[in-house]
C-alpha cells in the first residue's frame, strides 16, 4: 500500500492542475465537451481504452453526447 499511496502523491501537483484547468472554463452539464476532449487526452496518455458516445448511440445509451466511458480494469473487483 505504501508505494500506491507513494504514486498518488507524485501525481498530486498534476491533478490539482487538471482540476483548476477544468474550475477556469465551467460548462453546462451535459455539455462538457471541453472537458470531456481534455480527459480523453489524459486517457490516451495513460494507455486507458475509451470512446466518444454521441448523436443516435447518445439517445439510445441515454448518455450525454459528451459522454465516454473508459474500461478500466484491475487485478480484483
Amino acid at each position: 500500500m505504501n508505494a500506491l499511496r507513494e504514486e498518488c502523491w507524485n501525481l498530486r501537483d498534476e491533478l490539482i492542475a487538471l482540476r483548476r484547468e477544468f474550475h477556469r472554463a465551467p460548462e453546462l452539464g451535459l455539455h462538457e465537451y471541453h472537458t470531456a476532449a481534455r480527459i480523453e487526452r489524459e486517457l490516451d496518455k495513460c494507455g486507458i481504452p475509451h470512446e466518444r458516445i454521441g448523436g443516435e448511440t447518445a439517445a439510445k445509451t441515454r448518455c450525454a453526447p459528451s459522454s465516454m466511458p473508459a474500461a478500466m480494469s484491475g487485478l480484483a473487483p
